[in-house]
């Protein structure tokens, strides 16, 4: 929208923002596992080797979704 300096009478754009509202979205995943093994001898049945390995691993995420022209979308508050 243009509009006329009153002083100046020069003309400039007023630009007009408006609020718009979207939704943000959070997940978050987690995985944990627990391995034991042993080795053992097959000729005597003694047991070689044995070993306990735990790992555990997270991931989150989050975004939000705005239904509008994104190249629109100006940060503000």
């Amino acid at each position: 929208m243009k509009e006329k300096d009153p002083t100046t009478e020069e003309e400039k754009i007023k630009v007009n923002y408006r609020k718009v509202f979207y939704h943000v979205y959070s997940q978050r995943n987690e995985v944990s596992i627990t391995l034991q093994f042993s080795l053992t001898s097959t000729e005597t049945g003694a047991i070689r080797l044995t070993d306990l390995v735990r790992s555990q691993h997270a991931e989150e995420i989050e975004y939000a979704r705005f239904d509008g022209p994104v190249t629109k979308l100006v940060p503000g508050f």
